[in-house]
């Protein structure tokens, strides 16, 4: 597991940074935006199930991440933005010898991720770049301060739980999935659970299940029923910031892919930063454990006794608990539900920083949510709340 926020070692070059000369940083990706913006097409709506925003929003990428910005702001976005860096420095600052903390600042936190940012932004694909400005934008937040925010995923992956079952591990065949997020509550992001269904003029619908002003996906389905779900993986030789983000790799399956099989060609096309590990499951083709770094992908499917944690059939997992994790399943093995997921096994697998659970019905394009409360409750003790997919609406090259 990563360190709880950024390594010391990292922290280390970003005192020399503050032993240097003040650069600005202002301009540092203006270029990128010198050609006109298209005309304003797009459409949002909103409204609020349970604690959690849930927000439908279509179009051109960038008027997406307009209004998008433009109702983040209205919800308090900036002050959510304000609130992670200042305790992201805080939890830092804790980390590091006493004769260092004065030097532990939120602009020294900013510049470490816009140093991360930079290694990164050559592979993010142009749409989500043109998100993020739209974002910045519509919300009034510096774009330099929508990177860093977007940087820190890479910077602090930790240890998850995710599993997918279907036809004889299950009840009735059903085709289920769930991600359990293990991550850092002190940077306190679980306060702003939001939903986004974000409609493309090209590509699946895709239901980004996370917090306020964050684009990327951490949990996530679309509208062709596949889901991702995704775990830290250790600290191997070789983890750099020479990749796309995490959360936009994800992004981009769920935008172009409708099958297990087509992620796979996502994954392995992209460079990437870190170790992580995804289980991308379908009803109709799947699912698929991805074991990946910055230099190799390796996949595994149900019943394969040679993967890592070797595969009972017809289904998936893997996760922080792994022997409590397997008993359970061997025990349930033909009678899993989504009841049992939600109110026995999540639960018992959840770690003590559980900030949020979902469980997938990948048969009738449904999911479930609970978000930790109160900065310290976990996630698998909250009550779920069940999102469905908006209405399609015709749109033209969908695949």
């Amino acid at each position: 597991m990563k360190s709880p926020i950024i390594s010391t070692t990292l922290l280390s070059f970003g005192m020399l940074l503050a032993s240097c000369a003040s650069v600005d940083r202002t301009d540092l990706y203006r270029s990128y935006f010198d050609e006109p913006i298209r005309s304003e097409k797009a459409e949002l709506s909103y409204r609020i199930e349970g604690a959690t925003h849930v927000i439908t929003v279509s179009g051109d990428e960038y008027w997406m991440g307009y209004h998008y910005g433009e109702k983040a702001a209205e919800l308090g976005v900036e002050s959510m933005y304000g609130e992670v860096m200042a305790n992201a420095a805080a939890m830092l600052a804790d980390d590091v010898p006493a004769e260092y903390r004065g030097l532990v600042t939120v602009k020294l936190v900013k510049r470490l991720l816009l140093d991360g940012w930079e290694r990164m932004e050559p592979f993010v694909p142009d749409y989500m770049m043109r998100m993020l400005k739209g974002f910045s934008d519509g919300s009034g937040i510096a774009l330099n301060d929508v990177y860093a925010m977007h940087a820190i995923p890479d910077f602090t992956e930790t240890s998850c739980s995710a599993l997918w079952a279907t036809g004889d591990a299950t009840t009735d065949g059903a085709t289920l999935q769930i991600r359990v997020l293990d991550y850092i509550m002190g940077l306190g992001i679980q306060k702003y659970p939001t939903v986004v269904f974000m409609r493309f003029e090209t590509g699946h619908t895709v239901a980004n299940i996370g917090w306020l002003g964050l684009l990327g996906v951490i949990s996530g389905m679309n509208d062709a029923g596949l889901a991702v779900s995704e775990m830290g993986y250790g600290n191997p030789d070789g983890e750099n910031f020479h990749g796309i983000p995490m959360p936009f790799l994800l992004l981009d399956v769920l935008r172009w892919c409708a099958t297990p099989g087509e992620a796979e060609g996502v994954v392995r096309s992209n460079p990437r930063t870190n170790s992580y590990v995804y289980i991308v499951g379908s009803a109709a083709d799947g699912g698929t454990v991805f074991v990946t770094d910055a230099y190799e992908v390796q996949t595994f499917g149900p019943g394969d006794g040679e993967a890592p944690v070797p595969q009972l059939d017809d289904m998936l997992q893997a996760g922080h608990y792994q022997d409590r994790m397997n008993a359970l399943v061997a025990e349930r093995h033909g009678s899993i539900s989504a009841e049992w997921l939600r109110d026995e096994f999540i639960p018992q697998i959840a770690m003590d920083s559980n900030l949020q659970s979902v469980v997938y019905d990948l048969d009738n394009l449904t999911f479930s949510v609970a978000n930790a409360a109160d900065g310290r409750r976990r996630a698998a003790d909250q009550p779920y709340t069940e999102f469905s997919f908006p209405p399609p609406v015709s749109r033209s090259g969908v695949r």
